[in-house]
């Protein structure tokens, strides 16, 4: 089916991440993952104390991020959505996963820009070399590249395995049609 309006994102799910100041963050995006500016929306009369540009809209490989500026001022309810940066929420309720070519070269990347290896890049059991940065404004990252397929049944005797107590959650897969 196809969708009307989609013309300045890459696909029909867009991910916006709140951060202290738009432009700032985009910025470190830029440097840390490659991020190409589309647009960037400003308030020509910006309160004092605040920043002029309240979103940037960033591509990430083939991924569409806005990156919001948070007004502290409202910190209560930031807007009609009320959101709020990792900052105002004393931590995080999401990761981003971003898949690259070379985790080592992308965590060392995200490191010279700003980024704070969380845990250090390793081959996982599900086929992928991953690690975990955070960015400067609080946002987790994943950073993955699949090194191995491996199928459902592989990916369910790995992680039995990997679990201590013997009752790890399995990946249950129904294909269309089944």
């Amino acid at each position: 089916m196809a969708i009307n309006g989609l013309s300045n994102f890459a696909g029909e799910l867009v991910v916006t991440i709140t951060v202290p100041d738009a432009l700032v963050a985009a910025e470190f995006y830029a440097r840390a993952f490659g991020a190409e500016e589309i647009a960037r929306y400003v308030v020509p009369r910006a309160p004092e104390g605040t920043s002029p540009v309240k979103q940037v809209h960033l591509k990430i490989g083939a991924a569409v991020v806005l990156v919001s500026t948070a007004n502290p001022r409202t910190a209560k309810s930031l807007d009609r959505f009320g959101a709020k940066s990792p900052e105002m929420l004393n931590g995080f309720s999401s990761v981003l996963t971003l898949y690259v070519a070379d985790v080592d070269v992308a965590v060392a990347r995200a490191c010279v820009a700003g980024a704070r290896e969380q845990a250090p890049a390793q081959n996982s059991f599900w086929g992928d070399r991953f690690c975990i940065v955070q960015d400067p404004f609080g946002h987790v990252w994943g950073l993955a590249a699949v090194i191995e397929e491996i199928s459902v049944e592989e990916h369910n005797r790995r992680w039995a395995a990997a679990s201590k107590r013997g009752d790890a959650p399995y990946l249950a897969i129904k294909l269309s049609g089944s």
